[in-house]
């Protein structure tokens, strides 16, 4: 499984889970154009399997249409994931890696998914 993070996630954050060996994670800006809209990118990023790591919590609501129809599956970051800052989206991020994606390979109809601030992913469709 590949995790695509979008763009309210550092491009740096997501290349240092890379150096320290989280496989199989790459950032929005590798594959799409900055300013590329959700309705265009949503089908691309299913269509490849990927997992959206988002902290978009509206993406839900206004693109519900195009992420059911295109079968995407998303990891909804916790809501309160900008008032971390930079430090603390990589210190939460980085401490819960392992268990995210364990729980992401364990629960695989899981499609959309929430993750709360123990690391803890639940299904919200």
């Amino acid at each position: 499984m590949t995790y695509i993070f979008d763009e309210n996630t550092s491009p740096f954050l997501v290349g240092f889970l890379n150096h320290i060996g989280a496989r199989d994670v790459c950032h929005l800006f590798s594959k799409f154009e900055r300013g590329t809209l959700d309705p265009d990118l949503l089908p691309v990023i299913a269509r490849e399997g990927l997992i959206l790591v988002t902290n978009d919590q509206a993406m839900r609501k206004d693109h519900r249409d195009v992420l059911t129809q295109s079968g995407n599956r998303v990891i909804f970051l916790p809501p309160a994931w900008d008032d971390l800052g930079k430090w603390g989206q990589a210190e939460f991020i980085i401490r819960r890696w392992r268990q995210i994606e364990t729980q992401v390979r364990n629960n695989r109809s899981y499609v959309m998914m929430r993750l709360n601030k123990r690391g803890d992913l639940t299904n919200v469709i």
